[in-house]
C-alpha cells in the first residue's frame, strides 16, 4: 500500500469520527432540550393549548370570586412578566363590555392581578356624576366612561359602589380617584366655535373637580345621532372632514 493511500484512509476515518461526534452532540441537545420541556423550563411566551385552558380556568376563578360575575374569554396573550386576558361578562356584549385583566409573574408565579371590570359596574353613576358637571352647555352631547383602559385596586369588588371608590380614594393616598372620559357633542359649527366649547367644557369639569383624562369629541349632527358607546372610531373616519377631537387631563384640586 502506497503512503498516499494510508494517508486518504486516514483522513476518510477522521472525518467519519467527526461526523458521528457532531451527531451525538446533536441528538443529545434535541435529548436536552426535550427534557427541559419536560421539566416545565420551556420558553415562557410559549402558547400551548394546556397552558392556554390553564391561563383561561384561573382567570374565571378569580374573577368569579371577586365579583360573583361569569365571564366569556375572548383571548389570551402574554409575555415573560405579563398575561393578558380579554373578557366580557356572560349576558354582556363583547365589545360594550369589554373586560381586560392583567396577571403578573414572577418566577413562574402568579404575584398580582388587575382588571378593569370595576369600571363597568360604576361606569353609568360615574357618566351621572360627569353629565352633572356639564348641565349649563346646552348642546347634545352623550358621556362615557373609559372603563376598558382602567384597572382597578382589588380592594374594589363586587360589594363596592361608585359611592364607595370616590370616599376610598379621597380617603386613601395609595389609591387615584382619576378616571377617563370621552364626551361626545353635536355641533355642526366650525373649529374655533367648537374649540370654545371644549374650553367651557373642561372648567366646567375643573371647577367640578373633575381629575382624570378628558376627550371631547365634536360631531356633525348626522354622525352624533349615530353615536355610541363602541363606535367612536367608525364615526370618526366616516365623518373625517367635519370631526374635530380636544383632550385635556384634568388634575382635581386637592385631590389625588
Amino acid at each position: 500500500m502506497t503512503k498516499t493511500n494510508k494517508t486518504t484512509k486516514k483522513t476518510w476515518r477522521t472525518i467519519a469520527i467527526a461526523i458521528i461526534t457532531i451527531s451525538t452532540i446533536g441528538l443529545g441537545g434535541c435529548n436536552m432540550r426535550q427534557s427541559n420541556q419536560n421539566n416545565g423550563t420551556q420558553d415562557p411566551t410559549t402558547h400551548t393549548p394546556p397552558r392556554m385552558e390553564r391561563i383561561r380556568q384561573e382567570i374565571l376563578a378569580h374573577m368569579y370570586e371577586k365579583y360573583g360575575v361569569e365571564f366569556n374569554v375572548i383571548a389570551i396573550d402574554f409575555s415573560r412578566t405579563r398575561e393578558y386576558i380579554n373578557m366580557y361578562p356572560v349576558g354582556g356584549c363583547p365589545e360594550a363590555d369589554n373586560v381586560r385583566a392583567v396577571r403578573m409573574i414572577v418566577d413562574g408565579n402568579v404575584v398580582e392581578t388587575h382588571d378593569s371590570y370595576f369600571g363597568i359596574i360604576i361606569r353609568e353613576d360615574a357618566e351621572a356624576y360627569v353629565s352633572a358637571m356639564l348641565t349649563d352647555i346646552d348642546l347634545p352631547m352623550n358621556v362615557f366612561f373609559e372603563s376598558l383602559v382602567q384597572h382597578f385596586d382589588n380592594i374594589f369588588d363586587g360589594t363596592k359602589t361608585f359611592a364607595d371608590f370616590q370616599r376610598i380614594a379621597n380617603e386613601s393616598a395609595d389609591i387615584s380617584s382619576r378616571f377617563n372620559v370621552a364626551i361626545i357633542v353635536s355641533h355642526d359649527g366650525d373649529v374655533e366655535e367648537r374649540q370654545n366649547v371644549s374650553e367651557q367644557i373642561f372648567d366646567a369639569l375643573t371647577k367640578g373637580e373633575f381629575g382624570g383624562l378628558a376627550l371631547v369629541m365634536f360631531l356633525p349632527s348626522e354622525g352624533f345621532e349615530k353615536n355610541t358607546r363602541t363606535n367612536r372610531s367608525e364615526l370618526s373616519n366616516e365623518f373625517r372632514e367635519s370631526t374635530t377631537i380636544f383632550n385635556r387631563r384634568i388634575n382635581p384640586r386637592g385631590g389625588n
